[in-house]
């Protein structure tokens, strides 16, 4: 089974959530979840797991401030080319659409060489408790993930 790094920052809680049901489908199926905080998380975060999720909210209408000082934390790193190739997905939600912050997610992805490991759960924050099941699958799916 796998070990499953969660990198997330909540503004609102309503991150944190999300994350919870998370590790409930990772403990479900069987995995291993590491959470930090983006503002405490470093590059040796991803580089113990087997898989990893970017879990963010959408202020301004983009992903969090923490969450994105901590991937170009990660861009600068020394050992920035051992994480090529780590597989990973995310979780955005938002008080607006949240597909661009998915897209944008997606794309920082390409220039660190990450394939999707899942499809990743877009939510709008007054549907959060809908997409709880979905994100608890992704957790299942996640625990079993081999490359």
């Amino acid at each position: 089974m796998s070990n499953v790094s969660v990198i997330s920052f909540s503004y609102r809680g309503i991150t944190d959530k999300l994350v919870q049901a998370l590790v409930q489908g990772i403990t479900q199926g069987g995995g291993e979840a590491n959470c930090k905080l983006a503002s405490e998380a470093s590059v040796n975060d991803l580089l113990a797991c087997d898989v990893f999720v970017l879990a963010s909210g959408q202020p301004f209408g983009v992903i969090s401030g923490p969450l994105k000082t901590f991937l170009e934390s990660c861009w600068v790193s020394p050992e920035r080319e051992q994480l090529q190739g780590k597989p990973f997905t995310y979780i955005v939600n938002g008080s607006s659409d949240p597909r661009d912050s998915g897209a944008y997610l997606e794309k920082l992805a390409g220039y660190f060489r990450w394939p999707l490991a899942a499809g990743g759960v877009l939510t709008t924050a007054g549907a959060v408790d809908g997409a709880l099941d979905e994100v608890r699958q992704l957790g299942v799916a996640l625990a079993k993930y081999e490359k």
